[in-house]
Order: structure tokens, then sequence, then C-alpha cells
């Protein structure tokens, strides 16, 4: 429902099936949805690295009118070699997009040390046309502001109804948690674990928690 989403997590911890399976879904419902990988758009067009959703069904959704669903995976951070290649490949996504920005809703994923090494929320938010989140403005918003407020005030004089300026969306900033015991035990059990009481002990035996 947000115009525009990042969710942090750590290798392992399945945002990149979250966001296929998501893009899946909403395609299924008949959506227009799309998936591909920030490193690949770091060095190659938005069209040709579609890897749920193709090049002539996104031309279709630019001609339309449309909500479309964009999912960018950071699924390998480490190929992304700074921060300006995250900020190319943002860039390529908005240019691929062009004046349908509005009718888009974004999910980017991220590891939370990538985010911080790699990314500008600042940037992304102006890039993207969103609000920072915690009542932060990209500057974007703040010279649209200024525009409206410019030509609110060459208004004329009889005007009567005042319509109030539309708050830009914000940029939603999300964590994804790591399984509790009861998740990792329902992981397991559908997995194929037949003693599952025995595999949680081997796992605190081994002090693997963090990657269980």
């Amino acid at each position: 429902k947000n115009r525009c989403t990042v969710i942090i997590s750590e290798a392992g911890t399945g945002k990149t099936a979250e966001l296929m399976n998501t893009a899946k879904e909403l395609r299924a419902e008949g959506k227009d949805a799309f998936f591909c990988r920030l490193d690949l758009l770091a060095r190659t067009p938005f069209q040709d690295c579609l890897e749920v959703g193709s090049k002539s069904e996104f031309v279709a959704w630019l001609a339309s009118d449309a909500p479309g669903y964009f999912f960018l995976d950071s699924v390998d951070e480490a190929r992304l070699a700074n921060a300006r290649e995250f900020e190319t490949a943002i860039l390529k996504f908005i240019a691929a997009v062009d004046h349908h920005l509005g009718r888009c809703t974004t999910v980017i994923s991220t590891r939370a040390s990538a985010w911080q090494a790699l990314a500008d929320p600042a940037m992304l938010a102006s890039r993207l046309g969103v609000a920072l989140p915690g009542g932060e403005r990209s500057t974007q918003h703040d010279d649209a502001e200024e525009q409206s407020h410019d030509a609110d005030d060459t208004a004329t004089a009889d005007a009567t109804v005042a319509v109030p300026a539309l708050a830009p969306p914000k940029l939603l900033i999300v964590q994804m948690a790591p399984l509790n015991e009861e998740q990792v035990r329902t992981f397991a059990k559908a997995r194929g674990v037949s003693d599952v009481d025995k595999f949680m002990e081997a796992i605190e035996r081994a002090d693997a928690d963090l990657y269980a």
C-alpha cells in the first residue's frame, strides 16, 4: 500500500523470495508487477533485467494507466561497488518509468550493512518523489511546495476556497526480524526434519541460533 518501501534484512532471511513471490501473487491477481535485481540494473537497461514480468509487458504497462508494482532486490550487494552504482540503478529505474512514477509502487530490499554503506535516504526520497520518514522532506518536495505557495500568492483576490496541498507519501523503511523459536520449529518441520526437538537442541549446543 505504501508508495515506496525499503526492506532491510540480513542475508538468508528470505527477502528475495518474499519480493519475488509477492510480485508473482500480484500478477496472478491481474496486476502489473515486475521484479529485477539492483546489481544488474546498475549495468543493464531496466527492460532487459526483468526476472518477473517481461519487456513486452512493461511496454504495455507504460501505454496503460494502471498502477505498477516494482520490486528492486539487492540480492548481491557485493556487486554494487559504491553508492554511485546504487544511485545509478535507481536513476535507471526512474528513467524507465519516466513520467509514470506517480502510479508506481516501489519496494527495494537491502542488507543493513549495505544500506548504511551505499544508500542515501535523502537521495532515494528525492529521486522517487516521496518524503523522508520522521517528518523530514526531500528537496524535490520543498521546491514543489515553494512553487505552490508562489501560485497561491498570485491567486485572484476573490477566491473563497483554499485547497490545502496534499502531503507527499513517505518513504517507509522497515526491517525483517529473524525467525523466533516457534517459527524455526515450523519451518524445520515443513522442510522434513523428523525430530524437531532434537534438531533445536543441536542448534543450541552448536550456538547456531543466529543462523537458524
